[in-house]
């Protein structure tokens, strides 16, 4: 290396340039520094450096250079003091205002930006969407999900991190992950584990009270639950939605998201018999892991036995089913009474069906 440069932006202004000189203590001998001038308080900086050698050959890192998302925010005041977790995500405010514009936030299309765990481990450019459904992302109380790099796991474990913004309609509760934890102590009833958190938001009208899902329904929950778990499939049933409305009423035109007053429609599928064709499930009953593998034949099975009626139905359960964790799981339900799920809310959906491999029964 013959020549570095550190590049910088304040606001989304032009790039500046300050050129990193080597390291003169012997401890640091290959190391290059140097220092962005201090900005006012709150300023989004975004920064890269780019290294050439005698031959003229460059390269940037991040990779992308200018057009990635290694970004800092000069002193703001909005960290929460310990024992609560700060979890701040740092965005340019363009990619912020665009992540939040109404016809663009059913989009899964991950936006760049930094990840800063309790104010000191930085995760930079990750990346970034809104979770929720088609009635939940264009709302005060919206979740994000987000990605990191394979090199640089949130807390070195996590690929991803769901925040959790909301209970229901209030925003910024903890009543969710508290009945979490009675799940836990009751025993024998798969779950998670979260982490309560400030979430500290790209834009600060969504910063508030958050859980923090880490291992949120992948592999590494399934695992963890039970044995070879990620080899099992899961399911996650869902309402059919669909949006009619668009912006200027045209059907051809960008829909509005989550209007629920014009045009929105929605069909529930409930747990029966829609025959032997797996197409039939696809879409209602759709995988939520290992999708290459396209088996839909655990959803499928469970369906079928509960459109069995008379001695049939408690001859062949048990064979498909874990009857007994089936009923924890729907009286621990008829406890807590969740308003929007399956058996307790009005609804076919928010849960899953698991097929454990060791047994091939489903929860």
């Amino acid at each position: 290396v013959s020549l570095m440069t550190l590049f910088y932006s304040v606001a989304g202004g032009a790039w500046q340039s300050v050129p990193m000189t080597l390291g003169t203590q012997p401890s640091t001998p290959t190391q290059f520094s140097a220092t962005i001038p201090g900005q006012p308080a709150a300023s989004i900086v975004q920064f890269y450096i780019q290294a050439a050698d005698a031959l003229g050959a460059a390269s940037t890192y991040p990779a992308a250079g200018a057009n990635s998302r290694a970004l800092y925010v000069v002193q703001d005041g909005q960290a929460a003091r310990a024992p609560l977790h700060n979890f701040r995500i740092i965005m340019t405010t363009a990619d912020a205002m665009f992540l939040h514009t109404g016809t663009n936030t059913l989009s899964n299309e991950l936006l760049g930006c930094t990840v800063v765990d309790n104010e000191q481990d930085v995760y930079y450019d990750a990346g970034v969407r809104l979770e929720g459904s088609f009635v939940g992302r264009n709302i005060a109380r919206v979740g994000f999900h987000v990605q990191f790099h394979p090199d640089k796991l949130f807390r070195g474990v996590h690929d991803t991190v769901g925040v959790d913004r909301s209970q229901h309609v209030l925003t910024g509760g903890v009543g969710e992950i508290i009945v979490k934890h009675l799940a836990g102590h009751a025993g024998r009833i798969p779950n998670m584990y979260d982490d309560l958190a400030r979430f500290i938001a790209p834009l600060p009208s969504y910063t508030s009270m958050s859980s923090l899902r880490l291992a949120g329904f992948g592999d590494l929950y399934l695992d963890s639950q039970f044995q070879h778990g990620s080899d099992g499939p899961m399911y996650e049933p869902e309402v059919l939605r669909w949006e009619l409305s668009t912006v200027d009423g045209n059907p051809e035109s960008t829909k509005i998201v989550g209007d629920n007053t014009a045009g929105t429609g929605f069909q529930t599928y409930d747990l029966q018999d829609y025959g032997d064709d797996a197409e039939s499930y696809r879409w209602s009953f759709p995988l939520a892991n290992d999708r290459t593998a396209d088996d839909l034949s655990a959803a499928m099975a469970t369906c079928k036995v509960f459109s069995l009626a008379g001695a049939s139905f408690p001859a062949q359960a048990p064979q498909v089913l874990d009857v007994n964790e089936w009923c924890r799981v729907l009286a621990f339900q008829s406890l807590i009474g969740p308003a929007d799920a399956y058996y307790t809310g009005g609804t076919y959906h928010n849960y899953r069906i698991y097929r454990r491999p060791a047994d091939a029964r489903s929860e």
